[in-house]
């Protein structure tokens, strides 16, 4: 179950001293005996809290390293800091700006993909706010030669397939799985890609130069030996693209880890990866073999499921369940943000926090969870989750093997707004289960305990409920 905690950090500094005295926070809460590693991202005051945690657990093995996906989105700001592409930039930029300024524009713009039939509808989207320069200084008599400009669009044609490797992995990594064996893969196939790419564009040769130095400074500071180990015990890959030294970094990491690992025999460990490196004893078995390279089964799969007799498989299992980026932090910090609005910003620090819990964990655990969908202040017919009141969850009618969850509401009489298109009440929503003997029965009714428990917090906030209706 994930536990998002929210801290409020009221006067305090973010400063590396304050992270670090947060993060061995946490440690101390889970055990640091359990700790293996710690992936944040890559701001200054996070690397200043590794250097601090580091030489106070110097004799732990706990890894600590930035987010593979923050570290990628780090490496595009790198080209998009050079002369060419910041001028092509700024030109598609501005042909997105007129599109979207004029409605006639943005529907033809949406007719031309249904008449080509586009299998998926393409949003025109400008960038955050960073350095690049203002559209402005294009004039506005040359906007519309852009369009005609064949040399324009040949130029970014090139420039998507120099980024289109750092798109795929950026998603890849960001997904929920553990991908932490592949941060190496994915760095190895962007210089791959760069290198192949980079001589048939419009860049100069210095600043061809300039994202080559880019991609091995950023591997440099992405990488870490605990990457190394998960690529090496990743039975598709066992470190075969990984340097002699790189290799040497990660078999050291395993070694120190199995040390410090309770429940595992050192010596039998190394027998293990040795055996496995080799592919003798257990692992050149055919069986053993095919399910390694099986597309189906992870690593993580292989390990608990086939290898399950070897202290290796512990050693194992600890890194490979590790994340490659923050990207679950991040996440967490977007489902807070739509629940502490601009209309609902009178929730304490706590309850928010308690909301947030069960939000990210229905979505996780919930048999249905894929179907539910979240809405904020927009329909107050519907309740936090986008239900209404005794709502049965969408599913299949015909499918009895698994329990049926339902949203059941308990109406609360408003004195005001009843005539609000939509309005039927302030509702409080509870997770309930009805089957016997489910799996899910305690999480459920921790959600539920969470929920009203929040309902009591908002009673001692003294929120005005007939003000903050959402």
């Amino acid at each position: 179950m994930s536990r998002p905690d929210t801290v409020s950090t009221e006067e305090h500094s973010h400063t590396g001293q304050y992270v670090a005295e947060q993060i061995e926070a946490v440690f101390t809460d889970i055990g640091i005996n359990k700790v293996i590693a710690c992936c944040t991202d890559n701001a200054a005051n996070m690397k200043k809290a590794w250097d601090l945690l580091r030489e106070k657990y110097a004799d732990k093995p706990i890894s600590f390293y930035g987010c593979a996906a923050h570290t990628l989105n780090l490496f595009v700001n790198d080209i998009t800091k050079l002369n060419t592409t910041d001028i092509l930039i700024n030109s598609a930029k501005a042909i997105i700006k007129v599109i979207k300024s004029k409605s006639v524009l943005t529907s033809a713009f949406f007719y031309l993909q249904r008449e080509k039939q586009e299998p998926r509808k393409c949003v025109l989207k400008l960038p955050v706010a960073t350095r690049w320069a203002s559209t402005d200084l294009i004039e506005k008599r040359n906007k519309t030669n852009i369009l005609d400009d064949d040399i324009f669009w040949k130029r970014i044609e090139s420039f998507l397939k120099i980024l289109q490797p750092l798109k795929k992995w950026i998603t890849v990594l960001e997904s929920d799985e553990c991908r932490i064996n592949e941060v190496t893969e994915a760095l190895i196939e962007i210089e791959k890609v760069f290198e192949k790419e980079l001589p048939l564009s419009d860049l100069s040769s210095s600043e061809q130069d300039k994202i080559l130095e880019a991609v091995q400074a950023r591997r440099k500071m992405c990488l870490k030996p605990i990457h190394f180990f998960a690529n090496i015990l990743d039975p598709k890959l066992k470190g075969k693209h990984l340097s002699a030294g790189e290799i040497v970094q990660g078999l050291q990491y395993i070694h120190s880890l199995a040390r410090h690992l309770s429940n595992v025999d050192e010596n039998k460990v190394l027998e293990n990866l040795a055996d496995f490196r080799s592919n003798s004893g257990f692992w050149e078995m055919q069986f053993v073999q095919d399910s390694a390279i099986h597309p189906n089964i992870s690593p993580v799969t292989f390990w608990k499921g086939i290898c399950t007799e070897f202290p290796l498989r512990f050693v194992a299992e600890a890194v490979l369940t590790m994340p490659a980026t923050s990207a679950a932090t991040e996440k967490s910090f977007s489902s807070y943000g739509n629940i502490h609005t601009k209309k609902r910003n009178r929730l304490s620090v706590k309850r928010a926090g308690m909301l947030t819990y069960v939000n990210i964990n229905l979505k996780l655990f919930s048999a249905t969870a894929n179907k539910i969908k979240i809405v904020t202040n927009n329909d107050k017919s519907l309740n936090f989750f986008g239900y209404k009141a005794n709502d049965e969850l969408p599913g299949d009618s015909t499918d009895t093997s698994g329990s049926t969850v339902t949203l059941g509401l308990e109406e609360k009489t408003m004195a005001t707004n009843q005539s609000e298109p939509g309005f039927s009440g302030w509702y409080s929503p509870r997770c309930v289960d009805q089957s016997s003997g489910s799996k899910d029965s305690e999480l459920y009714e921790e959600m539920d305990a969470v929920l009203y428990a929040s309902d009591e917090l908002e009673d001692e906030d003294d929120v005005d409920k007939d003000k903050d209706i959402d």
